[in-house]
């Protein structure tokens, strides 16, 4: 287990104010997760990319092609470009990102890796921009909710570092993730698991302890109808980081098979499992 880096620190991050730790913050966590990502496609063998992912229907390389789509979006958002995959309105969790993968049906594994290289070039450059100049923007955020810029950009590193551990779990490599960087991808996760349920303002209330995480608590309320994490307090339920960060994303047991409780708030908690895999 990880001992919480500094217990007497509270940190939060909400649906319209962004990171307690600021924009700024993010970027940095933005570039070091690209980074990484971008040296362990550069350093797993070739025929490892058409290994099966965690992903049912998706291989490592298709997983790739997903990360690659998922950063033209984002970037679209940064610099109010074109939506590349149609209409924005009829995204669909569930369905469109394998809809999307038509687009680059028979591409090679250089060909994505290169593309996704310059995009992350481009995406960092208009990211730490929007930081300089200290935009307020909100957008319609992927999961229906609206979110600051920078929880929309959070929402992209939390989708690509999960779906680095669905490449690296197959394989057997490891996705070491601490300090700030496992901090910020526990409390989106708590972000996003609690949106289904705010859809019709049914907002998740509780408190989760997760063992190996930075902080240890995690409290997920709500403020004037914006859903917040804030880390501190009495926890209600408890659970192994990684295993419950996974259930959340669909991945592994159900939240309530962890918890050995199905309590209203893990129900709420759950309904990302339905509207994501």
């Amino acid at each position: 287990m990880v001992d919480p880096m500094d217990s007497s620190t509270t940190y939060m991050i909400s649906e319209m104010e962004g990171w307690s730790e600021g924009a700024e913050a993010v970027y940095a966590i933005l570039r070091r997760r690209r980074h990484a990502f971008l040296e362990l496609l550069n350093n797993i063998e070739e025929s490892q990319f058409n290994a099966q992912s965690r992903c049912t229907d998706w291989s490592v390389h298709e997983v790739v092609r997903h990360v690659r789509d998922v950063t033209k979006v984002h970037i679209s958002m940064l610099d109010e470009s074109e939506y590349p995959f149609g209409n924005p309105r009829n995204f669909s969790p569930k369905t469109s990102p394998a809809a999307w993968m038509r687009h680059s049906e028979g591409e090679s594994v250089r060909e994505t890796v290169d593309e996704l290289s310059q995009l992350i070039q481009r995406e960092g450059e208009l990211f730490l921009r929007r930081v300089m100049e200290g935009s307020p923007q909100v957008k319609q955020g992927p999961l229906r909710r609206k979110l600051h810029w920078s929880v929309f950009g959070t929402h992209t590193i939390w989708d690509a570092w999960m779906h680095e551990r669905d490449i690296c779990i197959p394989l057997g490599l490891d996705v070491p993730l601490d300090g700030e960087e496992g901090r910020l991808m526990v409390m989106y996760t708590l972000l996003a698991a609690s949106a289904p349920a705010a859809w019709s303002g049914d907002y998740v209330e509780t408190a989760i302890r997760l063992y190996g995480s930075p902080d240890c608590t995690y409290r997920i309320g709500h403020s004037n109808s914006h859903v917040y994490v804030q880390t501190g307090g009495r926890a209600d339920v408890g659970g192994d980081m990684a295993v419950l960060l996974d259930s959340l994303a669909g991945r592994g047991p159900e939240l309530s098979e962890i918890l050995g409780t199905s309590s209203e708030a893990v129900r709420k908690l759950s309904l990302l499992r339905a509207v994501a895999t």
